[in-house]
Order: C-alpha cells, then sequence, then structure tokens
C-alpha cells in the first residue's frame, strides 16, 4: 500500500480481562455457582446513562458509556455485556448491529473494536495499537454490505468483513488536508456523505475514485460544525447543534431550528422524519406536520431513538432504556441495578452495606447479604 493513509495493517490480540475499578469491593461472602467464588473481584457498572442503542434478533442493546446490556422484548428478558462478560475494554464510542451476520459492533473511544455473538467475541486492534498524538474515539458505525465505515476522530475507518480487515482509511479531509473529525455518514446510490467539524463532506463511490485523497472530497456549509446526519430512498438530512438542513435538488437548505441540540435523525421513510433533541422527541410528518412526541422530564437528557417491534425506545440520560408502547402514555423504564454512575466516591459500610455517593450527587446502595443494590439522585426517585 503506497498511500500513507493505508497503513492501517490488520492485527489481532487477544487480551486478558483487566478490571475497570469504577465501583467495587472484597465480598467475602460464599456465592452461587452462577456468581463469582469467595474472596473475588466484580466490576458493577451503571446503567442508568444509556447513551447508544441499536436493535436486532428480538433484542434492544443500550450502551453505557463502560458497559451493554440488551433487553429481550419477546422473552422481556434482561442480559449483559461488559468487562466482566468477556469484552476487551471500556470507554464505549458506538455500537450498531448487524443483522446479517447476527452480531453487535463495539467500537471504543482508544480505536478498540470488539464484535460480539453469542457464541464469541472477537477483538480488532489495529487502530488502537496505531502509534499516533490523535485521539482514536469512534463515534458512529455504518454497515454497507460487507463493509463496516467507522466515523470518528481520526476520519473514516474502512473494514472488510469478507477480508476480515481494514482495507481503507480516510484521514486528514479538512479544507487544507488537514484532520478533522467526522462524526457520522450516510449513503446513497453513488455517493458517500459525511458529517464534520468542517461542514458537510461527500465523495463519489465509483470504483475508480480515490477517497484516501481529500482533494477528492466535496465540501458544502464549511463554517458550520455538522453532528448528525440520515438518509432514506435517496433523501438526507443532516444537523448542526439545533439546527436542520435538507438536500434537495442537488444543494443543501436550512430547513429548521429547534430550541435545544439534535441527538439524532431517524429518516424512516420518505415523509417522516424523527427527530431527538436533547430535551424532546419529534415527528415530521407530511400527514400530520411538525409535532412533539415525548418531552424529557427534569434534569433528563435524550441520545438515541430507535423505532423496533412496534415500540419506540429512548435512550436517557438518568433512566436507563424508556419503552414506549405509544408516544401519548408514560414509558417504562428499563433500569438494571447497579451504582447511579461508574465514577463513585466516598465509599462508607453502614448496617450490612456499602455506600457510594458519586459526583453528580446520587447515592448508590449495595446490599451485601441480598447482593441487591438500590440507588438515588437529586432529580429521580429510588430505583
Amino acid at each position: 500500500m503506497k498511500d500513507k493513509n493505508r497503513s492501517l495493517i490488520k492485527r489481532r490480540n487477544s487480551q486478558g480481562l483487566w478490571l475497570f475499578l469504577s465501583s467495587f469491593f472484597f465480598v467475602q461472602t460464599v456465592w452461587s455457582q452462577s456468581q463469582l467464588p469467595v474472596l473475588s473481584w466484580r466490576t458493577h457498572f451503571s446503567y442508568h446513562n444509556v447513551v447508544d442503542i441499536t436493535d436486532g434478533s428480538n433484542r434492544i442493546y443500550a450502551s453505557t458509556p463502560n458497559a451493554i446490556f440488551t433487553f429481550n422484548y419477546q422473552e422481556q428478558s434482561i442480559d449483559f455485556i461488559n468487562k466482566n462478560t468477556g469484552l476487551s475494554d471500556v470507554g464505549i464510542g458506538a455500537i450498531e448491529y448487524d443483522e446479517s451476520r447476527d452480531r453487535l459492533i463495539i467500537a471504543y473511544e482508544n480505536g478498540n473494536i470488539d464484535f460480539w455473538s453469542d457464541e464469541s467475541i472477537t477483538n480488532i486492534n489495529t487502530v488502537k495499537e496505531t502509534e499516533t498524538v490523535l485521539s482514536k474515539r469512534f463515534r458512529h458505525i455504518n454497515i454497507q454490505g460487507n463493509l463496516i465505515y467507522f466515523s470518528g476522530d481520526l476520519g473514516i475507518i474502512v473494514f472488510d468483513l469478507s477480508r476480515n480487515e481494514i482495507v481503507e482509511s480516510y484521514q486528514n479531509l479538512g479544507n487544507s488536508g488537514e484532520s478533522v473529525v467526522i462524526y457520522e455518514t450516510a449513503f446513497t446510490n453513488d455517493s458517500i456523505y459525511a458529517v464534520s467539524d468542517a461542514g458537510i463532506l461527500s465523495a463519489s463511490l465509483d470504483e475508480n475514485i480515490n477517497r484516501q485523497d481529500f482533494n477528492n472530497w466535496r465540501r458544502t456549509l464549511t463554517g458550520l460544525s455538522f453532528q448528525h446526519i440520515t438518509e432514506f430512498d435517496g433523501q438526507l438530512f443532516a444537523s448542526s447543534d439545533s439546527d436542520l438542513f435538507n438536500y434537495t435538488s442537488g444543494s443543501w437548505g436550512f430547513e429548521q431550528n429547534y430550541n435545544s441540540s439534535i441527538s439524532e435523525l431517524l429518516l424512516v421513510s420518505e415523509n417522516t422524519l424523527y427527530l431527538l433533541t436533547s430535551n424532546a422527541l419529534w415527528v415530521d410528518s407530511e400527514v400530520t406536520g411538525l409535532s412533539t412526541l415525548y418531552t424529557a422530564t427534569d434534569g433528563q437528557a435524550l441520545h438515541d431513538v430507535v423505532l423496533a417491534n412496534g415500540d419506540g425506545w429512548i435512550a436517557s440520560s438518568d433512566q436507563g432504556l424508556l419503552q414506549f408502547n405509544a408516544f401519548n402514555v408514560a414509558p417504562q423504564s428499563i433500569l438494571p441495578p447497579g451504582p447511579v454512575t461508574d465514577l463513585n466516591t466516598k465509599p462508607a459500610f453502614f448496617d450490612g452495606a456499602i455506600y457510594w455517593i458519586s459526583e453528580t450527587g446520587g447515592i448508590s446502595n449495595f446490599n451485601l447479604e441480598d447482593q441487591r443494590w438500590t440507588s438515588c439522585n437529586t432529580t429521580n426517585e429510588q430505583s
């Protein structure tokens, strides 16, 4: 590979499990066979702050910054995917379910990648071990046939599933070839679109075009930073903070401003766009017009939205995964037990339980006798 941008070669590493000491203790009770043995370390993750969700195989996958839980909506059961169960890392940047191969893709903030299925976990640490002073954080995953496009602080990393290796990297895509963060990608039949700190970028998918050369990328609205983009049947929407833009007749134009920053865009048909801001879920339909479907509670931030199994699912900052059977009724909170946050201070033992106070003011309580968590914070009831 002559191009310097193609220096990311395939490399694998099977790493041993290391302990993320977010909230831990030394347990001196007899565990059942399904639990850890006497005098063993156990990591307890917080599941309050869900930042990314995806669906597949009758399950919703909900990612927090350091762990994942799944909700099987047919069996109404919860399971866990984290360092305790074999993930190679913490600091999750993005997740996406690969429906055709029945596995979950986990991309981390340090450039690490895991492919997880019920049977196995495969780790790809090529980007993680690449020497660079730049951040390696992954922010978005887009699956296109046999290719996976990982967007992040290095640019776009292309992984070929048929060859099981990184085949290209689109880096230094700024106006003058400087490094630029790529937040998300979207595809039409003939082009790739990327939203970045340097506006909206696009390039032809023609096999004769060298997309590793920044000169072959078109740029528009370069004075704005864009974070999200969505596509359906060739129609494109993109967001810059609280502003929504639409691609029509070969150019990008301003569509509408919202009252808070946009967290996610979900174009589900030619005529229906779901738009999530930090404090509300909106729907814009040609039939019903623009309306609000859900408004966040005080102190709650909304991060992601998915429609699956006839329900709506929202990632919240404080109540885990919100399930909506209908948007005109209150949601159900799916929140596995655990501490309020992964970073807890001031542990104290009292009356057979250990208490932690989080940096955000939440209080977590683990009862050593029945192995149960209870937690509360300044804005929510006990969970």
